[in-house]
């Protein structure tokens, strides 16, 4: 199985292509979990009563589910994966103003 060609975005195309398929409003952007598929926003870190800064794009919703039932998203459990750990299996990256190539998490519909 060979691995996708990453995507490697600016931060202003990014952030242009975020608006392309959602909208302005940063709360409607759908961003999809490498390793289980989940599809979080910020509204689901918020539900959660988890800070969303940095991490709704980064890290799976399912690092903050304390007890989950599974069937709260997706009709599947997240996982607990997150970009900044040891291996990076995003295959999505934006590079930031320092020059950075940060991984992020996919948007939804453009995996």
């Amino acid at each position: 199985m060979s691995k996708k060609e990453p995507k490697i975005y600016t931060q202003k195309e990014w952030l242009n292509r975020g608006k392309e398929l959602f909208g302005d409003d940063f709360m409607d952007w759908r961003f999809v979990c490498p390793v289980c598929g989940n599809i979080q926003t910020i509204l689901d870190f918020k539900k959660i009563n988890v800070e969303p800064n940095g991490v709704f794009y980064f890290s799976c919703i399912g690092r903050y589910i304390k007890d989950s039932d599974g069937d709260i998203f997706n009709g599947k459990e997240p996982c607990n994966y997150t970009s900044g750990g040891l291996l990076t299996l995003n295959d999505v990256f934006v590079i930031d103003p320092e020059g950075e190539k940060v991984p992020v998490f996919a948007f939804e519909g453009d995996e």
